[in-house]
């Protein structure tokens, strides 16, 4: 009976890297040493704030380390909201502009329902979003709004620029004079020189 000759066979290792930067996400695909492909850039805005991200890296990082035992209510919890961020934003990138809207408006209807008017402003946000893609410019401008007067009540610079980033988006599809009279109209006021350099 023959020897079995053991080769050792050195495996190329693949990478599938995801880029999210401003407010794209970039996938790129490397073989080995080879220089990486890129797809094209594609609009991308998540509706988690600073509390949900820890929650988040608290399950992936923390609890899936170990699941037995170590807060399962808490888990259960995340759990319940990722399927439910996940659906909404599948929802809204896949154009089913209806089931987004609703999604987003369920769990804004709880938030609200709590007294929890810090979480509720994302969802103003993803709702303004939604409107937004639909091209209802005057229901977006004021979701962002709220969304916008919420994180400045709660001093949160880092979430306000969500809102502002929508604004301004805003401002660009409508052009100048059309965005200054859609915010007198939602906001009852002019457009304050301050909005106007945020944006």
């Amino acid at each position: 009976m023959g020897k079995i000759s053991q080769k050792s066979v050195a495996m190329a290792r693949n990478y599938l890297r995801i880029t999210h930067q401003d407010s794209s996400v970039r996938l790129s695909w490397q073989r080995a040493q080879t220089q990486p492909r890129f797809a094209d850039p594609i609009s991308f805005h998540h509706p988690f704030d600073r509390d949900a991200l820890d929650e988040l890296r608290w399950y992936l990082e923390d609890f899936l380390k170990f699941p037995y035992g170590i807060e399962p209510d808490k888990a259960k919890k995340t759990e319940d909201r990722l399927q439910q961020w996940g659906m909404g934003i599948v929802a809204e990138e896949q154009r089913r502009f209806e089931e987004a809207e609703a999604l987003y408006r369920q769990a804004l209807q709880i938030y609200e329902a709590a007294g929890d008017t810090y979480h509720a402003a994302g969802d103003y946000h993803q709702l303004g979003r939604v409107a937004q893609l639909q091209r209802r410019f005057e229901e977006a401008m004021s979701y962002f709004v709220q969304a916008l007067g919420t994180y400045i009540r709660f001093e949160d610079g880092y979430m306000a620029e969500y809102p502002l980033r929508g604004l301004a988006e805003l401002h660009q599809e409508l052009g100048e004079a059309a965005f200054e009279s859609t915010w007198e109209q939602v906001t009852g006021e002019p457009l304050s020189d301050e909005i106007r350099e945020l944006i």
